[in-house]
């Protein structure tokens, strides 16, 4: 029996050899797809935060030239805007004011002197006069300032 108990033993060591064998296979081939996996991912997150990094300067770029042409648009409307109201207000025809400087003139001399006119008449109809009153015997009453001046005023004695 013990031949062939040698023979079955052995028969099992290399089936056993060869299971191990094929295990340490399926591990190294396992390994190796995760390792690819992970370099496949890597590769395939940078070149997406390349592609992040060329979007974002490109946008900045379009931004910057937008704003740059909207102030030179805007530049160039206030510079037609200035030359247009320099040409049409002031300039027309050697006429720059269209006489309403002196319309304004007349008019504010006229209300000038009616407003002297009414200030003349209104102070020569107004007289001023000063009151004085002499302070009454001390002891009764006592001195004050009020609105219209200097006031005496009853003390309790």
């Amino acid at each position: 029996m013990r031949a062939g108990g040698s023979a079955a033993s052995a028969s099992r060591a290399s089936s056993r050899s060869q299971a191990a064998q094929g295990a340490s296979a399926n591990r190294s081939q396992t390994a190796q797809t995760a390792s690819s996996n992970r370099a496949a991912t890597r590769q395939g997150q940078q070149q997406a935060s390349g592609q992040n990094v060329e979007n974002r300067q490109e946008g900045r770029t379009d931004r910057t030239q937008e704003r740059q042409e909207g102030a030179t648009e805007r530049s160039q409307e206030r510079q037609q805007t200035a030359q247009s109201y320099d040409g049409d207000r002031y300039y027309d025809d050697d006429d720059w004011d269209g006489g309403e400087v002196a319309a304004v003139a007349v008019g504010a001399a006229a209300v000038g002197a009616m407003a002297g006119y009414a200030a003349g008449e209104s102070s020569a109809e107004r007289s001023t006069t000063t009151v004085y009153t002499a302070p009454p015997p001390s002891g009764s009453y006592t001195q004050a300032y009020g609105s219209g001046g200097v006031v005496y005023a009853p003390a309790p004695q």
